[in-house]
């Protein structure tokens, strides 16, 4: 079979519903990941309790130092780091669109939790839970490429699945003013029952509408089944050719370390908080270039790739805050310059081994699977219509 792309059906197809709930999904598990974080503030505000001799007096929940706090909006990360292979491995066998839903599920579960757990009061409590909510939290990212691997046809991978990674990017925008809404017209705890049940409400949705696989997919068009089959393992791996990619990624990579630097010296504040902007909208440009790379190199195994690189890219997410805490506690302010320092040399580092290393074209030991000659195409038992 010859390596052009075949013609796509036009107008909205199940792959496109597929990326439209792989959004909302993303969207909504980085939601419960940082909604604790956003909410700090609002849970550690002071509130009067009438005792029962009538005396007023003043608590507040969380009352614990700044290194507790850390230590606690980052024990997510730790159950994070050690279910990405597990969730990679679980999405190539046991299908990635289930263990993706049940990922998202069982976070939003332990949303319900943590209100209760605040009132306790307990720093090891709030830890646990956390830490909990992150094992499942990290089987969703490297799941969902297992569900790329076969929804995203090689000629639209990089747009569907960058469309869907940049619900992790709605969800930064639109999480702390949302949390400060809830907290101010309900209460803080309203902001872990919301999310909760929006978590359970779309993981019912994906669960019953996505498939492991088109074949699976009783809705889909014989013309969109037929396209993704013959397209899927024979087509160009992108349009965009991988040496731009490469560069686009290392190039991000650079800008970024530049705006931190500028950051780290403005002594203005509109300077600095631009470049910090600045640098982190990049972000979404990086992704957009890395984040199909895994299915460009090896789409069967593309799953267990993320998960494998995933774990050594999320270990900087609970390493982070007890560094700066590091500073915070022993009083060096005046030395904030060195975490900033630190991030530089990674981004500059990162972007030098990439560009010396990182591959786009398909790899020998990842072959095309054949296709059996006796499987029909046609499935006349199929719709026609989406």
């Amino acid at each position: 079979m010859d390596n052009l792309p075949r013609r796509r059906p036009t107008g909205f197809r199940r792959r496109h519903l597929v990326t439209v709930l792989a959004f909302l999904g993303i969207f909504i598990v980085e939601n419960l990941r940082w909604t604790f974080v956003n909410a700090i503030e609002q849970i550690r505000t002071p509130y009067n309790v009438t005792l029962d001799n009538g005396k007023v007096v003043e608590k507040r929940n969380l009352n614990f130092d700044v290194l507790e706090i850390a230590h606690i909006s980052s024990a997510s990360f730790y159950g994070y780091v050690a279910t990405q292979i597990l969730g990679g491995w679980l999405g190539a066998c046991l299908g990635g669109s289930r263990v993706f839903g049940v990922g998202v599920a069982f976070t939003a579960l332990f949303s319900f939790v943590l209100p209760f757990v605040v009132h306790g009061g307990t720093a090891k409590s709030l830890i646990t839970i956390r830490v909990i909510q992150g094992l499942f939290e990290g089987v969703t990212y490297p799941s969902i490429i297992a569900v790329w691997s076969r929804w995203a046809p090689p000629q639209e991978r990089a747009r569907l699945v960058t469309i869907a990674f940049s619900g992790g990017f709605f969800s930064f925008l639109v999480n702390p003013p949302v949390c400060r809404f809830i907290a101010y017209t309900l209460d803080w705890s309203f902001i872990f029952y919301i999310t909760g049940i929006l978590g359970l409400i779309w993981c019912a949705v994906w669960l019953t509408v996505v498939k492991d696989k088109p074949e699976d997919d009783p809705h889909i068009s014989t013309e969109e089944l037929k396209y993704l089959r013959d397209n899927l393992d024979c087509g160009p791996n992108d349009s965009v050719p991988k040496h731009v990619r490469k560069t686009f990624i290392c190039s991000t990579f650079i800008s970024q370390a530049i705006l931190i630097f500028l950051a780290a010296h403005l002594n203005s504040f509109n300077g600095t908080s631009l470049c910090l902007v600045l640098a982190l909208g990049l972000t979404a440009f990086s992704w957009a270039a890395f984040s199909v790379n895994h299915l460009d190199i090896a789409p069967q195994h593309a799953s267990a790739l993320m998960g494998f690189s995933n774990t050594f890219a999320s270990i900087l997410g609970f390493l982070s805050p007890s560094f700066i805490s590091y500073f915070r506690k022993n009083g060096w302010l005046h030395q904030w310059q060195y975490s900033f320092n630190v991030i530089i040399a990674v981004h500059i580092l990162a972007s030098l081994f990439y560009c010396a290393f990182a591959s786009g074209e398909r790899q020998r030991w990842a072959p095309p699977a054949p296709t059996p000659e006796s499987e029909s195409l046609s499935l006349p038992q199929r719709s026609h219509v989406i």
